[in-house]
């Protein structure tokens, strides 16, 4: 009778040796039994990081971004801490000082994207216009700018471009005839061409929270173009929303 009841016990026995070389030692036994705490979470395997080529990525624009080049700098910087750029890669910077999303001094916003693309595919698009076309005296400046963005992101949706985000200016320091208010009526009509864009799918951010409080320190005396710090809090609100959208992740 002793006996048979070692033999009824083996199964178990064999049952829970096997249980516990499945299970690992340090698993929470919250994760065992299916109630996730906020520990157990935390100890949770960690994704890996999704990586990009610096060709992969062009930023175009005038001379919000081509006064120094700091905001893409600084990108690039906040790319390589994430993990997710390579310390020999950069982005593709082709924004040149004085242009346009419409005419204007050559090469315009539309010229350098597709000075770009000539060159190698571009995956994704970091961006801002519309600041030097609200500066021409016509009443047009508007429709022709928007009217320029949707051929450009036309042309990247045929290219195959995935993504694009799309960065607004801070308010001007400085009136210049009016620019304030132009800014004001361009600014909505630009922000919903690119948040109804799917195809690239588009991200849309206004730097005037990101520079509220802070002008004094954020922006030249010329009243327009960011200072060094004005250029990393810009680059860094960038990278929050690559972030926050997995703007890299296909």
């Amino acid at each position: 009778m002793f006996q048979s009841k070692i033999f009824k016990m083996v199964p178990v026995v064999l049952l829970v040796f096997l249980f516990t070389l499945i299970i690992p030692k340090n698993t929470n036994a919250e994760v065992i039994s299916g109630n996730f705490s906020e520990k157990s979470i935390n100890n949770l395997p960690i994704s890996k990081v999704t990586t990009v080529k610096g060709n992969d990525v062009l930023v175009i624009g005038e001379s919000f971004i081509a006064l120094s080049h700091d905001i893409t700098k600084y990108l690039e910087q906040d790319a390589r801490n994430a993990g997710v750029l390579a310390n020999n890669e950069n982005f593709r910077d082709y924004a040149v000082s004085g242009t346009k999303l419409s005419g204007g001094i050559y090469p315009s916003i539309p010229n350098q994207y597709n000075n770009a693309a000539k060159q190698s595919k571009v995956k994704y698009v970091i961006m801002d216009g519309g600041g030097n076309d609200c500066l021409q005296p016509t009443g047009q400046y508007a429709q022709d700018a928007t009217n320029a963005l949707k051929n450009l992101l036309a042309q990247m949706k045929k290219d195959e471009v995935l993504k694009v985000v799309y960065f607004f200016y801070p308010e001007p320091q400085s009136d210049f005839g009016g620019l304030k208010n132009r800014l004001d009526i361009l600014r909505p009509q630009i922000q919903n061409i690119v948040n109804n864009n799917i195809s690239p799918k588009c991200y849309w951010l206004d730097l005037r929270p990101v520079f509220a409080g802070k002008y004094s320190q954020y922006i030249k005396a010329d009243g327009i173009h960011p200072t060094a710090d004005g250029s990393k809090a810009a680059a860094d609100a960038i990278w929050k929303v690559i972030q926050n959208n997995n703007v890299f992740n296909k």
